[in-house]
């Protein structure tokens, strides 16, 4: 059958508009990904690998990541008077902003607010889920980093005329807490701090000496306090209301010479018959001597070195808080403590990178998920009586299904016992003496511990004088 010419025309005009669509289309999805935004990787903190720092920063810069559920992160970096401000914390990547410092100790302080005090302070603010790369200001001096929670979830970065409304010991717009802390600079010790309290969690990657180390905490270290400890977020360090305003122990100014205390004592299994309760270590034992600082001190003196470990602590609330937050922690841990320095202090070393990411306390995620609670059911309304059609009486109302209580989350896993002692294995005595020992204790879990080699050895014998079998770190 022949085509007419008209038939022929309307085929053409047919191809050439499917053909002019499929260029529009194709012009339409190019320029889409040409201009559409490129996506945040997503931040995953139960990542068995060690993320590296080295991956995305510039030398000599932080990147802050906002994975909580705030949909705004405040985060407040100190500034330093030695820099001028421009060339501190300067903006390098990501949808963060970061707003010029305010001085919060003007007028004798007036200003100041827990938890950030009087600092001269620059106010980072990131959205859910996204990044900020900043710069690190020159050291020294130190430097403090701070996430804070306000009560309004906004972008809005305070100003100093917010700290004249007074809420308590803080100001309106912030909520009553406790914060985590960085606190460090270049080729210094840079380490984590909740030796006020906690606010959030955190994980923690820094350039040192051995590559990149990793800090995370995993456990709320608020959840199995009494609630003498806790804040509206988060809580106290237990030593900051068990000993208000004093210290694990007493140490005479820039040296290592120390002593016992009632407050030690309190917190600490410190040995009854210690020659060094309310006695110094070194020494005159009864005062501090300016001599005192040109004295060359152990790595571990007999008080700091035991005030030192956080295995000396009670069974207490500090205890619990201690354990939580550095369980499955990594390469370091938090300071949990004043004196909690023996796995606490790494340093920032070249090229100077350091990443912290800040999830919520109540997070779920852990090394040990817990079960959801399961929701309760709710309550079925009562059935309307039946009209009576004989006699038949009305039949009564259904009575409300009780609410299905959750369940308990599931426990965290206990540690394993240390096994046999081995016949063949080094006794306390000789361990302590043949390292050159300086202070040797058996602790409450029958195991003896030698502070200058960071060993412990443990058996099933309280007094700690048979066999031992050897186990490596600090538990």
């Amino acid at each position: 059958m022949a085509i007419s010419k008209n038939n022929i025309s309307i085929i053409l005009i047919g191809i050439g508009v499917l053909i002019g669509i499929g260029v529009l289309i194709g012009i339409a999805v190019l320029i889409y990904f040409i201009t559409r935004p490129k996506p945040v990787p997503e931040v995953k903190s139960d990542d068995t690998k060690q993320s590296d720092p080295n991956s995305g920063n510039p030398d000599s810069s932080i990147q802050i990541i906002n994975n909580t559920g705030e949909e705004y992160l405040h985060v407040f970096l100190q500034f330093n008077n030695v820099q001028q401000p421009k060339d501190q914390w300067k903006y390098v990547s990501g949808k963060g902003v970061i707003y010029n410092p305010v001085n919060w100790g003007l007028e004798g302080g007036k200003f100041s607010w827990n938890p950030l005090g009087a600092k001269l302070a620059g106010e980072a603010i990131i959205p859910k889920n996204e990044y900020i790369i900043l710069s690190l200001p020159d050291s020294p001096p130190a430097f403090v980093i701070m996430g804070i929670k306000m009560k309004t979830d906004d972008n809005k970065p305070l100003v100093l005329e917010d700290g004249k409304q007074r809420c308590g010991n803080t100001i309106c717009k912030v909520i009553d807490q406790a914060s985590i802390l960085i606190e460090g600079g270049k080729d210094m010790v840079s380490d984590s701090s909740a030796v006020d309290g906690i606010n959030f969690k955190i994980k923690y990657e820094l350039t040192t000496n051995n590559g990149v180390e990793i800090s995370e905490i995993y456990e709320n270290p608020c959840s199995r306090l009494q609630s003498k400890y806790l804040l509206p977020v988060g809580c106290h360090n237990p030593a900051k209301i068990d000993c208000p305003g004093k210290d694990t122990c007493e140490c005479c100014p820039s040296t290592q010479k120390c002593k016992f205390t009632d407050c030690s004592k309190l917190l600490f299994n410190v040995p009854s018959d210690s020659p060094y309760i309310n006695q110094y270590d070194y020494g005159n034992s009864s005062e501090c001597e300016e001599s005192d600082k040109k004295v060359s001190y152990p790595m571990h003196p007999p008080v700091k070195g035991f005030i030192n470990d956080a295995r000396n602590l009670r069974d207490n609330d500090l205890k619990k808080f201690c354990n939580d937050m550095h369980k499955n922690s990594g390469n370091f841990t938090t300071y949990c403590y004043d004196y909690n320095d023996t796995t606490s202090s790494p340093e920032l070393k070249y090229p100077y990178k350091m990443k912290l990411t800040f999830r919520d306390l109540d997070s779920s995620l852990q090394r040990i998920q817990t079960v959801n609670p399961v929701q309760p059911v709710q309550p079925v309304q009562p059935v309307q009586p039946v009209q009576p059609v004989n006699p038949i009486q009305p039949v009564n109302p259904i009575q409300p299904i009780q609410p299905v209580q959750p369940v308990n989350p599931i426990q965290p896993v206990q540690p394993v016992q240390p096994v046999n002692p081995s016949k063949n294995a080094p006794t306390c005595k000789s361990l302590c003496s043949s390292t050159g020992k300086l202070f040797c204790y058996c602790n409450e879990d029958h195991q003896c511990w030698d502070p200058v080699n960071k060993v412990c050895s443990a058996n099933k014998e309280k007094d700690c004088k048979n066999n031992f079998t050897w186990c490596t770190g600090i538990a």
